[in-house]
């Protein structure tokens, strides 16, 4: 009997429900494996090309830049100096270059040199090739500073510095020879008279003589080693290498002589 009753309680136990955990006390995790949708676009896409699209550099040679060139070689050719200007007389749009080293090359100019106008010839040349050539009419201007008289001057005055006064004009409107103003004029003398205002030309100066008409000098004559003096007058105005005609006062004969110096003259027989 009590091995019977034991054996149900054993039994018992063994059978007693078995106590498992609720599901819904935990939290079940997981995750949707995602497959990529290709979605075709209508979107047209532009393509930017890998290489770079060289644009070439344009340089506008202008009237400024020809003129100056032009100037440097219109000094050159004509000796200028002074305030230079020159502008065309009719437009002038310039040219297009690719390259920044262009030259000009002047190819004419009048016969008989520059003036207040004239036609002036070019060429313009940029990586060996000739850009273009052309004629075109120019007006110009030379300002240079020169000797103006500032008192009414005699012919045949010795000249001074001090007669004169310095002015600035456009000397290609002068059609005489001016006298440049760093010439020693004490050197010249008036060949006619000069009025107030007037500018000191070639024309208006003559050198001052050496020996005077009138003027009474020794005269020799040289013959090997014999040498011969008398006193002679000058019948003419010169200078020193000049002949000019001397009176001889002893004999009064009128002979050619060559000028040594300012008061002696030299006869060859």
């Amino acid at each position: 009997m009590f091995v019977f009753t034991a054996l149900q309680a054993d039994l018992a136990s063994i059978l007693e429900p078995i106590s498992l955990p609720s599901l819904s006390q935990h939290k079940v995790t997981g995750s949707l494996s995602k497959t990529p949708i290709t979605v075709a676009q209508n979107d047209t896409v532009s393509r930017v090309s890998s290489e770079k699209k060289i644009e070439k550099k344009i340089f506008v040679i202008t009237w400024a830049d020809v003129s100056n060139a032009l100037k440097e070689q219109l000094f050159l050719k004509y000796e200028l100096k002074g305030d230079f200007r020159m502008t065309p007389a009719t437009l002038w749009s310039g040219v297009r270059a690719t390259n920044p080293d262009w030259s000009v090359e002047l190819n004419y100019t009048p016969p008989d040199g520059i003036s207040s106008r004239f036609v002036i010839g070019f060429a313009i040349y940029a990586d060996g090739q000739k850009l273009g050539e052309w004629k075109i009419p120019v007006q110009c201007e030379l300002w240079n500073p020169i000797l103006v008289a500032k008192e009414f001057i005699r012919r045949g005055a010795a000249l001074d510095r001090s007669m004169f006064e310095e002015q600035s004009i456009d000397t290609l409107r002068v059609k005489q020879d001016i006298l440049p103003r760093d010439v020693e004029i004490d050197h010249y003398e008036s060949a006619h008279a000069i009025s107030v205002g007037r500018p000191l030309l070639w024309t208006s100066v003559i050198e001052k003589p050496h020996i005077r008409k009138g003027q009474v000098v020794e005269l020799v004559a040289k013959e090997g080693m014999m040498r011969i003096t008398t006193k002679g007058q000058a019948l003419q105005n010169g200078l020193v290498g000049e002949f000019i005609s001397i009176r001889n006062l002893k004999s009064r004969k009128d002979i050619q002589a060559q000028i040594l110096d300012e008061n002696t003259v030299q006869v060859y027989f």
